[in-house]
């Protein structure tokens, strides 16, 4: 739905201000144009339908134009900003899952898998400038998490906060430019604290940076979160 009404708005700025060009152009050449109509020994009425005709020529011009135009500018934000990181769950069978039966005593499996692909610009924001770091909160009342076997939390790649239920993941620096996504595991176990239901937040951080106060940095990323669920209330 939000899609939808993000390109309804789109279309609906881009004819607002074709129309505007399409009057601005058409005041300009409009008298020569009817000048050639009345040499024509055209009808009046005929000159009016061709002088709609060409206005509503204009505005089609101009809507796609300025269609044209906000998408060379949004490539050159993507090229600048805003890089995808793409976050999907999987369970031990390597298989996608949307949600997680925690209502066990046992610790529960999950791989959070992040896909990402940035150029040598972006790489240089997210590791140099903003020093950034991914964080996977989940509410530490409802359930712990833990670094599954064979990852170490180390103040170099991760790091636990177990009293907020916080991992921190110096993953940026894996990565090398490229154009195609790679994927980087995060393995976890989950064990049920709490009979209640909970869910993952991923976001990052920019503690580290200078320009931490510019709160609008910790969306310097843009993250599509596939659907999962923490369910341990039965």
């Amino acid at each position: 739905m939000s899609e939808k009404i993000k390109s309804k708005s789109l279309d609906a700025v881009a004819t607002f201000i074709g129309s505007i060009l399409a009057l601005f152009f058409s005041d300009k050449v409009m008298t020569n144009i009817l000048a050639f109509f009345s040499a024509l020994k055209l009808s009046v009425k005929t000159q009016e339908k061709l002088s709609a005709f060409i206005f509503a020529l204009f505005v089609a011009i101009g809507y796609v134009l300025v269609l044209v135009i906000f998408n060379l500018l949004s490539k050159i934000v993507t090229y600048f900003f805003r890089p995808m990181i793409k976050v999907s769950f999987i369970n031990e069978k390597g298989r996608l899952i949307t949600s997680l039966d925690i209502t066990s005593d046992e610790p529960e499996y999950v791989n959070i898998k992040i896909n990402s692909k940035f150029n040598r610009l972006q790489l240089w924001i997210i590791c140099k400038l903003l020093r950034a770091k991914l964080v996977i909160l989940v509410n530490p009342r409802m359930c712990s998490i833990e670094l599954a076997d064979g990852y170490i939390a180390t103040d170099d790649v991760y790091s636990m906060d177990k009293s907020n239920g916080t991992i921190y993941c110096d993953i940026f620096t894996m990565y090398s430019p490229s154009k195609k996504y790679n994927p980087i595991d995060i393995e976890l176990n989950i064990l049920r604290t709490l009979k209640a239901d909970a869910e993952f937040k991923i976001k990052l951080d920019i503690t580290g940076c200078k320009l931490s106060r510019l709160i609008f940095l910790e969306d310097y990323c843009k993250f599509k979160i596939e659907e999962f669920k923490i369910e341990g209330t039965r």
